[in-house]
């Protein structure tokens, strides 16, 4: 994960009204996070965020992605074998 994603996330966990601002103002609330959108991406679209619980997960995670990554693509090659 990038730096300004994993910002991004950490933020919505700590910063109280920073989960509202982001959905209620994906294009401004991510500006201010140095992430640039296109306005017309988001127009009429549903913006909904996982829980922070979800977030917390995926933080935890991270670290690790890139291995993780690697695993599934051995697994989407090989496939599991049965015995």
């Amino acid at each position: 994960m990038d730096d300004k994603t994993r910002a991004l996330l950490n933020r919505i966990l700590s910063e109280p009204g920073f989960r509202a601002y982001l959905q209620n103002d994906p294009v401004g609330a991510l500006a201010d996070a140095g992430i640039a959108l296109d306005p017309n991406y988001v127009l009429n679209l549903p913006i909904s965020l996982p829980s922070d619980e979800e977030i917390q997960s995926i933080l935890v995670l991270d670290p690790n992605w890139d291995h993780i990554q690697g695993c599934m693509s051995v697994i989407g090659v090989v496939g599991w074998q049965s015995h």
